[in-house]
C-alpha cells in the first residue's frame, strides 16, 4: 500500500512540474497563430508567467481588422484535467453601443477533460448575467441570459435574438 501512495505521489509531483514548466506563452502563440486563421488578433498584450497560470494585460482585440474590445485581464490556467480561460474588465467598441452596454465584468470559460465535447462558461456585465454552453462536436452555442434593467430598457431589440423563457431568462441557439 505504500507503494501504491509512493508511485501516485511521485506522478502527482511529476505532472506538477511539468505543468510548471511548460512553455504556456509558446501555447499562447500557437492560439494567436489559429485565432488569425479566423481573423480574430490580439494586440499589444504583455504577457506573465505565473507558473501554472499565463496572465496576459492590456490587450486589444480585433476582428476582421476592426477594433472590437479592449481586454484588461486575461488568464489562463492550466491544469491537465480542468482549465480555464478568465477575461476581466473588458470594454467593448463603441461600435457595438447600439446593440449591448459596452462594458462587461467578466467572462470565465471551463474545459474539463471529464466532458471533453462541451466548454461551459459564465459572464458578467452590464448586460446582466450570461451562462454559455459550447457543444463542440455538434457546433452550437447556447446562451442563457439573466439580462439586466439596462439591458431590458435600452437594448430591446437585441434581446429580440433571444427567446424568453418562463422564468424571465433569455435564451439564445446559434450554430457555429
Amino acid at each position: 500500500m505504500k507503494k501504491v501512495a509512493l508511485v501516485l505521489l511521485s506522478i502527482s509531483v511529476f505532472m506538477l512540474f511539468l505543468l510548471y514548466l511548460l512553455p504556456k506563452e509558446n501555447l499562447y502563440y500557437l492560439l494567436e497563430q489559429n485565432l488569425k486563421k479566423e481573423s480574430v488578433v490580439f494586440s499589444n498584450e504583455k504577457l506573465y508567467d505565473r507558473g501554472l497560470q499565463l496572465e496576459v494585460m492590456d490587450a486589444t482585440l480585433f476582428y476582421k481588422g476592426i477594433e472590437s474590445a479592449e481586454i484588461g485581464k486575461m488568464r489562463f490556467d492550466f491544469f491537465l484535467l480542468y482549465n480555464t480561460v478568465v477575461f476581466k474588465e473588458i470594454k467593448v467598441a463603441t461600435i457595438a453601443e447600439s446593440f449591448m452596454p459596452l462594458n462587461v465584468k467578466s467572462v470565465e470559460l471551463k474545459y474539463t477533460v471529464f466532458d471533453p465535447l462541451r466548454i461551459r462558461g459564465k459572464a458578467e456585465g452590464e448586460f446582466g448575467e450570461a451562462d454559455i454552453f459550447l457543444h463542440l462536436l455538434e457546433k452550437k452555442i447556447r446562451v442563457i441570459l439573466l439580462p439586466s434593467e439596462i439591458m431590458l430598457q435600452k437594448y430591446k431589440n437585441s434581446l429580440k435574438q433571444f427567446k424568453k423563457s418562463e422564468n424571465g431568462e433569455y435564451v439564445y441557439e446559434q450554430n457555429i
